[in-house]
């Protein structure tokens, strides 16, 4: 993956996304937010970006930023997901399942 100081994570609220901007390449989460629910629906790095890291940095970034903000989540997005099962330790920023 391209130097830190080139990797810029960003909320972007206006576009109901998460963004990792590396170099001039973007990896995005898809996001509906209902009350402080995130519905975290898909999640796409560009072909450049692909093997770097990328993704899983933006998801880590972003659930941070959820969990910094007390937003539970729902990972509709299965590359979320996995992450979450993979990661236990982000488990409690999962939604409980009357959020779903």
């Amino acid at each position: 993956m391209s130097t830190q100081k080139d990797t810029t994570f960003k909320f972007n609220e206006q576009q109901n996304r998460y963004e990792l901007h590396v170099g001039e390449h973007t990896a995005i989460i898809d996001y509906i937010k209902k009350d402080d629910v995130l519905f975290m629906n898909h999640t796409e790095a560009p072909q450049a970006l692909r093997g770097t890291g990328a993704a899983k940095k933006l998801v880590e970034n972003a659930l941070q930023h959820a969990a910094n903000r007390g937003y539970k989540v729902v990972p509709n997005c299965s590359y979320v997901a996995r992450y979450i099962t993979e990661h236990p330790e982000w488990q409690a920023v999962l939604a409980d399942k009357t959020a779903m």
